[in-house]
C-alpha cells in the first residue's frame, strides 16, 4: 500500500529530526550533569552520568572563532566571546546566535541569575542586563555597579556606599558595609552574607538566618531550600528557613558556586582535564581528570 504524499513528507521529516536527536544525544552523552569549558584548552565538555559516578565527554565542536565559554546557571546554555561579538550558545545543540545589543565582544566579568535566566555583563565600570535568557534575550538596560546581583526575572540589586540598591530605580533596599549578595530562585528576595551573618531580605523586611562563620567565606549562592556558602578551601550548606548546617566540607580550590542541571547540585570547581568537584544532596562528588587516548 502507498502512503500518501503528505503522510510519507511527514514521516521523513520526524525521522530526519528524531535521527539528528540521537547524534546529539550521542555527542554530548547521557544523561548530562552539565558542562564545562578549559580556558587553556580551550575545549567545552560534557559531564556526564549522576553525582558519585560521572566522567567527562570528549570535546564539543565550537562555532568558529569563539575563544572563551561561560557556562550559565542551570548548565543549559553558554555566553561566549569572539573576536567580533558575543554569543548565546545552546549547550545540548550547539545553536548559536549572536547577543544583541551589547557593545564589543570583550568583557569583563558575567553575572547569571540563579536559574540562568538573565546575565548582568560588566564591561570597564558599565554593567549591561539581558533577561529572557537563552530563547529570546532582552536588554533589561545599563548602568554602573560594583558588588550586585541579578534575579531570574532581569532585576538587579547592587552594593553601593554601604547600601544594597535596586540598580534601575535607586530605591533602598537594606544597610550593608560589607556584604556579599545573591538572589533566591524564580524570587525577588535577596539572601545576604556580612560579617559572618547571613540574612534574608523579602519584601523590605530583614530576616536573620544564622552567624558566626568565618569571614573567609565570601562566596554565597541561593537555592530554593538551601543556601551555600563557601571559601576557596570550605563549603557549608544550610536550610534556608532554620539556618542549621547539613554539610560542611573542607575542599582545595573551591572556585564556583555553580547550579547544575540536577536540583540541589552545585558545581564546585571545573579545570576541564582535571579532576573536579561538585556537591548534591548526597554530598561533595569527584569527577576523575579526562584521560588522554595514549592513556585509554
Amino acid at each position: 500500500m502507498r502512503l500518501p504524499r503528505f503522510v510519507f513528507g511527514v514521516m521523513t521529516i520526524l525521522l530526519a529530526q528524531a535521527s539528528a536527536a540521537d547524534t546529539k544525544e550521542q555527542r554530548a552523552g547521557a544523561p548530562v550533569l552539565g558542562y564545562a569549558f578549559g580556558e587553556e584548552s580551550r575545549q567545552l565538555r560534557a559531564i556526564l552520568g549522576v553525582p558519585g559516578a560521572s566522567s567527562w565527554s570528549d570535546p564539543l565542536a565550537l562555532p568558529d572563532g569563539v575563544t572563551s565559554v561561560r557556562i550559565a546557571n542551570g548548565h543549559r546554555w553558554a555566553l561566549t566571546v569572539s573576536a567580533a561579538e558575543m554569543g548565546v550558545l545552546l549547550l545540548d545543540t550547539l545553536q548559536y546566535r549572536k547577543l544583541e545589543g551589547f557593545d564589543g565582544a570583550a568583557y569583563d566579568a558575567a553575572t547569571f541569575s540563579p536559574g540562568g535566566s538573565a546575565v548582568a555583563i560588566r564591561k570597564g565600570d558599565s554593567v549591561t542586563v539581558f533577561a529572557g535568557l537563552p530563547d529570546a534575550a532582552n536588554k533589561i538596560g545599563t548602568f554602573e555597579a560594583a558588588q550586585l546581583a541579578v534575579s531570574d526575572a532581569g532585576e538587579v540589586a547592587m552594593v553601593k556606599d554601604g547600601r544594597i540598591l535596586r540598580a534601575l530605580s535607586g530605591e533602598f533596599l537594606s544597610a550593608c558595609t560589607d556584604c556579599r549578595i545573591s538572589y533566591f530562585p524564580n524570587s525577588d528576595a535577596l539572601v545576604i552574607l556580612e560579617a559572618g551573618r547571613l540574612s534574608e531580605l523579602r519584601g523590605g523586611e530583614l530576616r536573620a538566618i544564622a552567624s558566626g562563620f568565618s569571614n573567609d567565606l565570601q562566596q554565597v549562592a541561593a537555592g530554593l531550600s538551601r543556601i551555600v556558602l563557601a571559601s576557596k578551601d570550605q563549603l557549608l550548606v544550610l536550610e534556608r528557613k532554620s539556618g542549621s548546617i547539613t554539610a560542611e566540607e573542607s575542599l582545595s580550590g573551591t572556585d564556583r558556586i555553580e547550579s547544575m542541571r540536577l536540583s540541589g547540585t552545585w558545581l564546585l570547581s571545573a579545570a576541564e582535564g582535571s579532576a573536579a568537584w561538585l556537591y548534591s544532596n548526597d554530598g561533595v562528588r569527584f569527577v576523575p581528570a579526562t584521560r588522554s587516548k595514549e592513556q585509554q
